[in-house]
């Protein structure tokens, strides 16, 4: 192989390093607009806070429901496909969020986001193992988890001040068509990067299974790390739904004044997952 052919490769994983970790960014930022335009929509649809909160408990429950199956569809259809297929179907999602009206019209989009969104983390990891070397993919997979942080963090600054200046459909409209932006560039270059070639299996991969799941299930550690990731989640989760909220009724904070606590609290969260 020349050197202009190893130079183009190598672009080529930094370019999919990249184009992942925007991915996972613009996953948070879509699922994060409807709870920071809350004040805003509230008003408009004199929403109640069960009706809110109705809209939070299908994405998570739709999000924890798609886990079990988007594995499955990342292996049957390949990672470029259905990774691509998935960031189409969420961005569309996310732009239909401007066209409801009703509760139930706002439900069915968030059903669709979660379940399109959920295939991100595993597309993620296929597309770090399909195209990575060994040497990069721990490196590629760290910086890939930034990236919610980041999106965390950005989206408070931009989507308050933009939704008050251009109205809150275009904030919806906007980041959804994002999505369709970074699909210019995922097909173009996935179809030219090379899939690294799988190691050779061990002596005791080649083994016939022996009941992994029973086994998995029965080890304490598994539920260990169960238990401490719903812990955790459930309040991450509810921190990204209902900080706005917060902010807006305690402090009587404005539409515009929400970004900047906001941002603040997801930048030490994130300072805290560094240095933990």
């Amino acid at each position: 192989m020349s050197d202009g052919q190893i130079d183009r490769g190598k672009k080529l994983r930094y370019a999919l390093i990249a184009l992942v970790f925007v991915g996972t960014a613009l996953n948070y930022v879509d699922r994060q607009v409807l709870a920071l335009l809350k004040p805003t929509l509230e008003a408009e649809f004199n929403w109640t806070d069960q009706e809110f909160a109705h809209l939070g408990s299908a994405f998570q429950l739709t999000a924890a429901a798609s886990v079990v199956f988007v594995g499955w569809l990342v292996d049957r259809f390949g990672v470029r496909a259905a990774y691509g297929g998935a960031v189409a179907v969420w961005s569309l999602a996310g732009i239909a969020h401007a066209f409801a009206s009703t509760v139930s019209q706002f439900l069915t989009a968030r059903v669709v986001l979660a379940a399109a969104e959920s295939i991100n983390t595993p597309a993620a990891v296929k597309s770090a193992a399909q195209y990575l070397p060994l040497k990069e993919r721990s490196l590629g997979l760290g910086l890939v988890n930034t990236a919610p942080n980041i999106g965390a963090v950005l989206t408070p600054l931009i989507i308050p001040p933009f939704a008050l200046a251009f109205g809150w459909q275009a904030a919806f409209i906007v980041t959804g068509a994002l999505g369709f932006i970074w699909l210019l560039f995922w097909y173009p270059t996935t179809k030219h990067l090379p899939a690294v070639a799988p190691a050779a299996p061990t002596a005791a991969a080649q083994q016939e299974p022996t009941g992994w799941f029973k086994e998995l299930l029965s080890d304490r550690r598994t539920w260990a790390v169960g238990g401490a990731k719903a812990l955790t989640d459930m309040v991450w989760w509810f921190m990204l739904f209902w900080t706005p909220d917060l902010f807006s009724r305690v402090f009587k904070m404005s539409q515009a004044d929400l970004g900047g606590p906001i941002a603040v609290i997801y930048s030490m969260a994130a300072l805290g997952a560094l240095s933990k």
